[in-house]
């Protein structure tokens, strides 16, 4: 029988975000590789920041506490100020 190895999402591997790029599709690559493991949405919200960096990373980390109820309020705030 094959077993199943619990790893992380080749994501976190990856070079960080940095509006260097486009953000669209920093976020369709995030998605096709997290999703592979899951779709929860408080996993997702987790995880997301570890495929930023430079800036990106900084407006995350000033994000209000309990600004983002959900990865899609969070995409929202993401895409609207880094697109």
């Amino acid at each position: 029988a094959i077993q199943k190895q619990n790893t992380a999402p080749h994501v976190l591997s990856r070079r960080g975000y940095d509006r260097t790029t486009n953000s669209d599709e920093h976020l369709d690559a995030f998605l096709t590789q997290t999703i592979l493991y899951t779709n929860n949405d408080v996993i997702l919200c987790h995880v997301f920041p570890t495929s930023l960096k430079g800036a990106t990373l900084t407006w995350y980390g000033i994000l209000p506490p309990r600004s983002i109820d959900s990865f899609d309020t969070l995409v929202k705030h993401q895409c609207a100020v880094h697109n």
